[in-house]
C-alpha cells in the first residue's frame, strides 16, 4: 500500500469510504433487518434490557479475547460485584472489564441522546473512557513511551504489513472520516457503509493503542443507530471472535491499494472493501440469528427446566416456573411467587430468596416487589448454550473460541 508523506498530506488518501448500492451488500442488509427485526420480538421489557447487560458482558469478553486478553467470564461477573482477584494480572483484567462494560453502556446511552458515534471527540472519549482507570504500569508502551487515554498518537505506528497514516494526518483523517460517516442515514439501509467505517477507523489507527476495542465499540453505537441492533441484543464482537483469524485478515486485505482501473478511483481498493463489508454482514446476520434462536422462549423455558433438572439438586424445580415467568413478561410480582410455583406461601418465599442468593432472580432492593430474571454466569451454559464459556473447561464447541480463551494471558 502507499505509505509516507503521501499519507500524512491528504486525508483522501484512505478513499473511497464508501462501498455504494450493490447486490451482495443489498441482499445481507435485508437478511440483517429481518433478523434484528424478529430479535426483538423475542423479549419483552426487563428481561431486554437483561439481556443488553449480558450482551455488554459478551462484548467485552470476545473484544478483550480478539485482542488478546484473556478475561474470564466468572472474574468480570465478580468484578461487577465489586469482588476483585488477589492476582494482579486477573485484577487488572477485571478493572479492564469494566470499564469497557461502563464505555458501551454510556455510549448507548449518549447515541440515544443524540450524540454521533463517528465524531473525533466521541472517538477519543470512549479510548479515555475504556483506559483511564487502569494502573499506570499497564499504559507502558513497547517503545517506553506511555499510552495517554483519549489522546491521539503521536508516534509512528506499523500493525502488520500496515503502515497507518502519520501521527500529524490523525485530526485531519478522523475529521474526514466523521464528515462522511457522520452524515450517513439512521436507517437500516446504512448497514453496509457502518461495515466499512469499522475498517476505515482502524486503518486511521487514531491511539498509539487500543485500536481494535475502540473500533467495535463505535461500530456497536453506529449499528444502534441506524437500528439494526436498536436494543443491543446481540453482539458483533462475538461472530468476530468466532472466526478472528479471517477478521483480522479481512482488515489486512481492505489496507490494500487500487487493483487497476475496474476498482474503485480512490487511493484504496473498492473491491477489498466490499469483501470485507460482506465478512463483517455475514457475522453480524450469524449473531443476530443465534440469539434470536437461544431467546425463543418455549426452548428457553426447556433449558432453565433442564438446567433445575440436571444441575440444580439444592434448588427446588418449582424455581423454574418462577425464572421462566421473569423471562416470558420481563418481571414478576413477589407475591405472586406461591401461586405461580404452586408452592406454599412460606416454601415460596424461601425459595425466591434462595433465587435471588443465587443470582437466578434480581430485584432494585432487598425487598423489592417486582422480580427479574438474572444470568448468572454458572447457569450461562444451560440457558444459552455456547453463549461464552463459564471457564477454560466450559462446554465450548467453537475451535476458534476454543483456541483463543487456551492461550496465554497477555499485557493488557
Amino acid at each position: 500500500m502507499n505509505t509516507g508523506t503521501k499519507l500524512d498530506r491528504s486525508p483522501h488518501q484512505m478513499e473511497p469510504l464508501l462501498v455504494g448500492r450493490r447486490d451482495e451488500l443489498a441482499s445481507r442488509t435485508l437478511q440483517l433487518a429481518t433478523a434484528a427485526t424478529r430479535l426483538e420480538g423475542t423479549v419483552q421489557g426487563a428481561t431486554r434490557a437483561a439481556i443488553a447487560g449480558l450482551v455488554r458482558e459478551m462484548n467485552c469478553y470476545y473484544s478483550n479475547l480478539i485482542e488478546g486478553a484473556n478475561t474470564l467470564p466468572l472474574d468480570i461477573e465478580r468484578a461487577l460485584r465489586d469482588e476483585f482477584a488477589p492476582k494482579k494480572e486477573v485484577r487488572d483484567l477485571q478493572k479492564l472489564a469494566l470499564s469497557h462494560i461502563a464505555a458501551e453502556s454510556q455510549l448507548e446511552a449518549e447515541v440515544d441522546r443524540g450524540a454521533m458515534p463517528t465524531s473525533p471527540e466521541v472517538i477519543a472519549w470512549v479510548h479515555g473512557a475504556i483506559y483511564k482507570d487502569l494502573p499506570r504500569e499497564l499504559m507502558k508502551l513497547n517503545d517506553g513511551s506511555m499510552l495517554v487515554p483519549g489522546r491521539p498518537r503521536d508516534i509512528e505506528v506499523k500493525v502488520g504489513n500496515h503502515v497507518a497514516p502519520g501521527a500529524a494526518s490523525v485530526p485531519a483523517l478522523l475529521d474526514r472520516f466523521h464528515s462522511v460517516y457522520g452524515k450517513l442515514e439512521p436507517s437500516v439501509a446504512s448497514i453496509p457503509e457502518v461495515m466499512a467505517a469499522h475498517h476505515r477507523l482502524t486503518w486511521i489507527h487514531p491511539f498509539a493503542d487500543g485500536n481494535g476495542r475502540v473500533a467495535r465499540l463505535i461500530t456497536g453505537a453506529m449499528l444502534r443507530k441506524c437500528g439494526a441492533n436498536t436494543d443491543s441484543l446481540w453482539s458483533l464482537s462475538r461472530g468476530l471472535a468466532r472466526d478472528a483469524t479471517t477478521y483480522k485478515t479481512m482488515l489486512a486485505n481492505a489496507d490494500a491499494p487500487r487493483r487497476g482501473d475496474l476498482d474503485g478511483r480512490g487511493n484504496l481498493s473498492l473491491g477489498a472493501l466490499v469483501e470485507f463489508c460482506v465478512f463483517m454482514m455475514d457475522r453480524a446476520i450469524d449473531q443476530a440469528e443465534f440469539m434470536t434462536r437461544m431467546l425463543d422462549l418455549p426452548r428457553l423455558a426447556s433449558r432453565v427446566q433442564n438446567y433445575f433438572r440436571q444441575a440444580r439438586a439444592d434448588v427446588k424445580f418449582e424455581g423454574a416456573h418462577l425464572v421462566n415467568q421473569a423471562l416470558a413478561f420481563g418481571e414478576m410480582e413477589r407475591g405472586e411467587a406461591a401461586r405461580i410455583s404452586g408452592l406454599s406461601e412460606r416454601v415460596a418465599r424461601d425459595l425466591v430468596g434462595q433465587l435471588l442468593e443465587e443470582g437466578l432472580l434480581v430485584t432494585d432492593s432487598p425487598r423489592g416487589r417486582l422480580l427479574r430474571a438474572g444470568f448468572p454466569v454458572k447457569a450461562r451454559g444451560y440457558f444459552f448454550p455456547n453463549l461464552y464459556p463459564a471457564g477454560l473447561d466450559g462446554p465450548v464447541d467453537d475451535p476458534e473460541i476454543r483456541k483463543l480463551a487456551r492461550a496465554p494471558r497477555r499485557r493488557i
